[in-house]
């Protein structure tokens, strides 16, 4: 029968078994030495690069350094890190300078207060003093002035008569006399008390209408918040004369203030590039600087609480920082401008104090001038130029304002400040690109000042 009628699964079957007769065992071997089985993959892939002929060329290097990014990953890390540390430095030190001012604060408030309260002490004693010397001399004066007067009575009704003096009507005179006087002595006792309770108490005032009835036949006169007794036979302006005389000097109003200046401040360069970094899709961002200015202050002082002011920096530093894209590499933008400023002032003081003007409100308005001394340029701190592109003359308004503690001779205040520049700094030929592309300065921050008044 022909291979044709054999069932499909005996052809199979006779396939596999004529193959088995042909194969040879010790192929396995050979097999698994072509596999490496009896060696460590790590080894044969490293034997394999090992062997290569082929040497790699040096600009892969680069390639996977773009590749990676690694100077802009760096760069990112170092701002990054940068910026925190400069955070917590401006974070700290601004904590320092306000619990710093809040302590100056409290201690000159403090001495104003004992200040004011040894002031008043000293006036109410001396007017106290000059109120009992004034009580017992008015009521001498008082006793004999009636004396005197119940005297001449008697003589003209009768000087001569034993009658007169021992009649009804005379004894009268001597009760209402008696009577009178011991009246009088009463209400001094009274108003001598009111005197002892104000020595005991400084800030305590008594009206006039509550002495004038204790002593009917005393004029109570209000002297420079102080009150008087004066008998209503004796002149009223000789009191107040002598009054004058006693009670202690006023201060001699001190219109001078000199001394020196600290702010801190933060500033920027108002020009393309803020804008830009203002902007929300782009790239470039701005970094928070901080600079110190010192600087010499005068104030005088004019009538109705006005007054006008002057500071004169000789440093005064504009720093601007920008992160921006340059030459495919995110860097560090700075520039730094330091001014001579003279900037002029007028202002008003406000009372804060309903006792004393030791602690006033002072608010101000007004311009300045600057000079650019020097410029420069930094790429990621590093110094690339010190070339002047900006113009040396620079003028603008300020304004501030500021809480003022005077204490004796000495005065010292806090607050805050704005200086905005209106001068366009940016030097170009071309008039319409200059107003185009324009820059102004601007500052703001606090400021501390301690002067000497005289």
């Amino acid at each position: 029968m022909s291979d044709n009628n054999k069932n499909i699964d005996d052809i199979i079957k006779g396939g596999f078994d004529d193959a088995n007769d042909d194969f040879n065992l010790d192929s396995w071997d050979d097999l698994a030495e072509r596999l490496n089985k009896n060696k460590d993959l790590d080894k044969s892939i490293s034997a394999a690069f090992s062997g290569s002929e082929e040497e790699i060329p040096s600009s892969i290097w680069s390639n996977i350094n773009d590749d990676l990014d690694v100077n802009t990953v760096w760069n990112r890390i170092d701002k990054a890190l940068t910026k925190r540390k400069r955070r917590a430095f401006i974070w700290w030190n601004a904590a320092s300078i306000a619990f710093l001012l809040i302590l100056i604060g409290n201690f000159f408030t403090k001495l104003d207060s004992n200040n004011m309260v040894s002031k008043y002490r000293k006036e109410s004693i001396s007017s106290s003093d000059h109120r009992e010397r004034q009580i017992d001399i008015n009521s001498k004066t008082l006793s004999e002035s009636t004396t005197k007067e119940f005297d001449n009575k008697d003589l003209t009704q009768g000087s001569g008569s034993a009658s007169a003096s021992s009649s009804p009507a005379n004894d009268n005179y001597s009760a209402l006399l008696e009577k009178k006087e011991i009246k009088t002595q009463e209400n001094l006792n009274s108003l001598d008390q009111l005197v002892t309770t104000t020595r005991k108490d400084d800030y305590f005032r008594y009206p006039v209408s509550m002495l004038e009835p204790l002593l009917p036949n005393f004029n109570v006169l209000l002297l420079d918040t102080q009150l008087v007794a004066v008998s209503s036979i004796i002149d009223t302006n000789n009191v107040q004369s002598e009054v004058a005389n006693i009670q202690p000097k006023e201060e001699h109003a001190k219109k001078w203030i000199v001394g020196i200046k600290a702010s801190l401040v933060n500033s920027t360069i108002l020009d393309g590039l803020s804008s830009e970094a203002n902007s929300e899709n782009s790239l470039v961002s701005n970094n928070f600087t901080v600079s110190v200015n010192p600087a010499l202050f005068a104030q005088y002082n004019l009538s109705n609480g006005f007054f006008l002011q002057s500071d004169v920096y000789w440093n005064y530093r504009i720093k601007r920082s920008v992160n921006t894209y340059n030459q495919l590499k995110y860097v560090s933008k700075t520039t730094e401008l330091d001014y001579f400023k003279l900037k002029l002032n007028a202002g008003k003081s406000l009372n804060l104090s309903q006792t004393s003007g030791k602690l006033k409100l002072n608010v101000a308005l007004g311009g300045y001038w600057d000079y650019l001394k020097s410029q420069r340029e930094y790429r990621n701190q590093t110094l690339i130029s010190e070339q002047k592109s900006y113009k040396s003359n620079n003028f603008g308004i300020a304004s501030e304002i500021a809480v003022q503690h005077d204490y004796n001779r000495f005065s010292f205040s806090y607050g805050a400040q704005v200086e905005l520049g209106l001068q366009n700094i940016n030097v170009s030929s071309n008039k319409k690109l200059n107003t185009l592309n324009s820059a102004r300065t601007l500052s703001y921050g606090l400021f501390m000042r301690l002067g000497y008044r005289f």
